[in-house]
């Protein structure tokens, strides 16, 4: 059976966008005492991911072109120094995050939400006859 976000709806019982791109979530079927949290993360589609992965390069490759040359003007050892230092403060500011960064869409927040239920999948079982999922422990 193809798992999809309408034939799991009824299992979710919290679903909290919390910020950037994580949805807290709590799973529970109707014969379940306690519900199962889990957290669903909103990814980017890979040309997403690849363009945003372009900008951080190119931001990357602009950062250090500026700080060669600015250490080329001060020259000697003081434009080492320079370079070597801005070199480290412009990789630490660089946002993993950002590279992650998508629109948040209806269509995106269920396959995200989806995926998270398949982490949890032995949990659970669908019975065929009542065409509902169950706690299955």
């Amino acid at each position: 059976m193809e798992i999809t976000y309408e034939s799991i709806k009824s299992l979710i019982k919290k679903e909290e966008l919390v910020t950037g791109n994580q949805i807290h979530l709590e799973f529970c079927a109707k014969n379940q005492a306690t519900p199962i949290p889990t957290v669903a993360i909103i990814m980017a589609d890979p040309n997403e991911l690849k363009k945003n992965i372009a900008k951080q390069m190119a931001k990357n490759t602009a950062k250090n072109v500026a700080i060669n040359q600015i250490g080329g003007l001060i020259g000697g050892v003081g434009g080492s120094l320079f370079k070597t230092a801005g070199k480290k403060v412009a990789n630490k500011k660089q946002d993993p995050m950002a590279m992650m960064k998508t629109d948040i869409t209806q269509e995106k927040k269920e396959k995200a939400i989806v995926d998270a239920f398949k982490n949890l999948i032995s949990m659970y079982k669908f019975n065929e006859q009542t065409a509902e999922w169950e706690y299955a422990f």
